[in-house]
C-alpha cells in the first residue's frame, strides 16, 4: 500500500476519535448524567455522519456505497443473520428488563445508538470499505482490510478501562463483527441493514447504563494472572462461536469475491 494511503486512513481514524471524544455533555450542566451521556452520543454521532457522508461525496464513493431505503439484494440470503441477532436480543432481554426508563426514554436510547452504529457503519463500510474497492482491492481484500482498521480502534479502548484481556476480547469481537457486516453489506446492497443489525448489538449495552442499581456488595478482587486472562479470551471465543462462524460463512459468500 502507497504511503499516501496509510496517511489517508490514519487521518480518517483520528478525526473519527476525536470526534468521538468531544465532551459535549459539559454544554448541558443541568441535565443528569444518563440524559448527558446519551446528548454526547447524539451530537458525536451527528458530527461522524457528517464527515462520513463528507466523505463519501468527495471522494466519489456514492457508485460503491448503497443508500437505498428498501432495495435488499438476496433477502433470503440475509435471513439466518437476522435471525442471529435477533436470538442475541433474547439472549441480552434481562438489560431491557433492568432498566428503569419510559417509553419514550427508550425511544431517545434506540434513536442515538442507531446514530452512533449508523455513523461507525459509514465510515466503516462506507467509506473504508468501499475506497479499498475503488483502489482496485476485491470485495473479500476490501472487508478484510476494513475490518482489522475496525478491529485496531477499539484498541484505544485500553486506555478507559486498562485492561488488555478486555481490549483483546473487544478486537477479536470487532474483527469478526466487522467481517460479517461487510460482507452483509456486499450481500445485500444495502448499508442499512448493517445498521441496523449494528443496533441490535449495542442497544443492550446502552441500556445497561441506565440499569436499576444493585446494592454493592463487598468483594476482595485479586489481580488476574496472565493465565487467567489467557483462559477468559479463549472462553470469550467459544462463548462468540456463534458470531465467529457466521461471519466466517458470509465471508465466504460468493457476492464477497464478485462484488
Amino acid at each position: 500500500m502507497k504511503p499516501t494511503h496509510w496517511l489517508f486512513l490514519t487521518g480518517v481514524i483520528a478525526v473519527f476519535a476525536a470526534l468521538v471524544k468531544i465532551p459535549f455533555q459539559d454544554l448541558f450542566p443541568g441535565e443528569t448524567e444518563e440524559t448527558g451521556l446519551l446528548l454526547k452520543r447524539l451530537l458525536n454521532g451527528i458530527l461522524i455522519l457528517v464527515f462520513g457522508m463528507g466523505l463519501i461525496a468527495r471522494l466519489g464513493l456514492k457508485k460503491q456505497n448503497y443508500l437505498h431505503i428498501l432495495a435488499v439484494r438476496n433477502p433470503k440470503a440475509l435471513l439466518p443473520v437476522t435471525l442471529l441477532f435477533l436470538g442475541y436480543l433474547v439472549l441480552t432481554r434481562g438489560s431491557f428488563q433492568k432498566a428503569e426508563v419510559g417509553i419514550g426514554f427508550f425511544l431517545f436510547i434506540l434513536i442515538t445508538v442507531f446514530i452512533k452504529t449508523a455513523a461507525e457503519e459509514i465510515i466503516f463500510r462506507g467509506v473504508f470499505q468501499s475506497w479499498f474497492i475503488k483502489r482496485g482491492y476485491t470485495p473479500g481484500q476490501s472487508i478484510l482490510s476494513a475490518s482489522i482498521l475496525f478491529s485496531l480502534l477499539h484498541a484505544l479502548n485500553i486506555f478507559s478501562h486498562g485492561d488488555w484481556a478486555t481490549m483483546v476480547t473487544q478486537m477479536i469481537f470487532a474483527f469478526f463483527m466487522g467481517l460479517l457486516l461487510g460482507s452483509v453489506n456486499m450481500i445485500s446492497g444495502n448499508i442499512l441493514v448493517c445498521c441496523m443489525l449494528h443496533c441490535m448489538v449495542n442497544l443492550p449495552a446502552a441500556m445497561k447504563k441506565f440499569a436499576i442499581p444493585e446494592p454493592a456488595v463487598a468483594e476482595n478482587i485479586l489481580p488476574s494472572t496472565v493465565g487467567e486472562d489467557i483462559l477468559s479470551i479463549l472462553l470469550f471465543c467459544l462463548l462468540y462461536s456463534p458470531l465467529i462462524g457466521f461471519a466466517l460463512y458470509y465471508f465466504r459468500h460468493p457476492k464477497t469475491r464478485q462484488g
